[in-house]
């Protein structure tokens, strides 16, 4: 019989889409390599690239936590939530899935981005029943909206707008799935924003940065100068709360 945990996390606790039909393509994994190659500044091209994220694999099974953990299916296109696995030493391989994202109507942020995530976790889990899957899905919540990545450049700036010199919250939910039991939590940052005036926000988003990212900004980019103080998890913030991640593959031990 298969158990599901739902678990919220709160500040301060002490804790591209596309249906697939296949394994993750070669070429997907080798660009996931790439950019966690760009992210911590390796300029050593495809073998440095290889021998590096081989040599963070070993690394992190060799401390125990993951040695029986099959490689983790990551049901996500996103490259930043890549990175931050890849940069945790965390083995995986992304699932790009196709899930419909449109809130239903009278859905708290809370069960909407758990929904998600299960629904994205499960899109890959069909394909891949003996495997660990991960979905996540992020948002970002001010004064009662919603906010997922902009329509286009106008939505950005609208977004923005709301965000200059206020406090929002972060919310990414998580699902891992496997043969056993699924776990189900929500991650939250609270986050400020300096204000901004019109033409930081225009130049912002002329920049693209802010295109394909909830709320409209990236805290790991430009998008870092606006921000005056996070209390919560940073990586949260980034796509993927990192620490709650391990933590809950620690009780996986696929063998």
């Amino acid at each position: 019989m298969q158990h599901t945990l739902i678990v919220e996390t709160h500040p301060g606790d002490a804790v591209h889409r596309r249906t697939h039909r296949s394994a993750p393509r070669e070429r997907d994994l080798l660009w996931t390599q790439r950019g966690f190659a760009d992210d911590v500044g390796e300029n050593g091209g495809d073998d440095a690239v290889s021998a590096y994220h081989r040599d963070r694999l070993q690394d992190s099974r060799r401390g125990g936590a993951l040695e029986s953990l099959a490689v983790l299916i990551l049901a996500s296109s996103s490259p930043r939530r890549a990175e931050l696995l890849a940069a945790a030493g965390i083995p995986f391989e992304v699932v790009a899935v196709d899930v419909d994202e449109s809130v239903v109507r009278l859905e708290p942020p809370g069960d909407h981005v758990r929904r998600l995530a299960r629904e994205k976790a499960n899109a890959a889990f069909t394909d891949y029943p003996d495997r660990v899957v991960l979905g996540a899905d992020t948002i970002v919540l001010v004064g009662g909206e919603m906010m997922g990545k902009p329509r286009d450049e106008a939505d950005a700036v609208r977004m923005l707008r709301l965000l200059s010199g206020r406090e929002h919250e972060v919310l990414t939910g998580l699902a891992i799935l496997s043969k056993r039991t699924t776990v189900v939590e929500v991650a939250r940052t609270r986050v400020w924003f300096n204000p901004m005036h019109e033409g930081e926000i225009v130049e912002y988003v002329a920049s693209g940065e802010p295109l394909d990212k909830a709320g409209a900004y990236g805290i790991q980019g430009r998008g870092a100068k606006f921000i005056d103080r996070i209390q919560g998890s940073y990586s949260n913030v980034v796509g993927l709360p990192v620490a709650l991640v391990y933590r809950l593959l620690k009780g996986y031990p696929e063998k």
